[in-house]
């Protein structure tokens, strides 16, 4: 399979980009997937629900998409045997994006409460192949469900993107975090208010915080890489 020849297409312009850095392999239908996600996301309008309404169409989907892949390259390889967490997905942005480009994870599991949401990710799981799992509630219910809470994946990647303040993103995800998990939180623009209060959230939480800046996004956006201290 190829993408579509559509150069004016900006979803096909943006995973011709990836391929072209190495962010996502350019084999194994993985692009195509992905512009299958994005058609679905820009013909559902699911992006201007969750985000606005203005990003309904496609170049805005497109730009959630190097967005999201962007993100991924703060672990580099191929993420193989990984356990993949979603915290709050959405519509998949990024957990679906993840699960697709990073086909050699163990699984993908979308944390996601509500029943709307969840029906389009698992629409989604279909029709793009994407090695994912949907779990409904909230997450104290979907780490329980998982079990998660009790005994984590010691092989971990919690991914969060648009959830909640860094303090409350912190309270949710921390129960996930153990010596060998790795949270990837896109961050966006740099603001020193906003990162003094993900650094004394982490602090308090005995996290250890890394910037990373995507070469994709250059200074349009950061993903603050966190671990447990020690």
């Amino acid at each position: 399979m190829t993408l579509p020849s559509d150069r004016h297409n900006p979803i096909v312009r943006v995973l011709t980009r990836a391929v072209s850095n190495g962010v996502i392999d350019g084999s194994d239908g993985v692009s195509e997937s992905l512009c299958t996600f994005g058609a679905l996301l820009s013909a559902q309008g699911a992006v201007g629900r969750a985000v606005s309404r203005k990003d309904s169409n496609p170049e805005a989907v497109a730009a959630h998409l190097e967005d999201c892949l962007a993100g991924l390259t703060a672990i580099p390889g191929d993420w193989a045997g990984q356990t993949v967490v979603d915290v709050g997905s959405g519509y998949g942005l990024p957990g679906i994006v993840a699960a697709l480009a990073r086909p050699n994870i163990e699984k993908a599991v979308l944390l996601e409460p509500s029943a709307r949401r969840g029906t389009f990710l698992r629409r989604a799981i279909i029709e793009t192949g994407a090695n994912a799992e949907v779990v409904s509630g909230s997450a104290p219910e979907a780490y329980e469900l998982l079990g998660l809470s009790a005994e984590p994946c010691a092989r971990t990647v919690v991914l969060v993107r648009a959830l909640a303040p860094p303090a409350e993103t912190i309270e949710l995800v921390n129960a996930l975090l153990t010596e060998e998990a790795t949270l990837l939180y896109w961050f966006g623009r740099r603001a020193t208010d906003r990162e003094a209060k993900l650094e004394a959230a982490c602090d308090q939480a005995e996290l250890a915080i890394e910037m990373f800046q995507p070469e994709m996004l250059e200074s349009r956006g950061w993903i603050a890489i966190i671990r447990r201290c020690g």
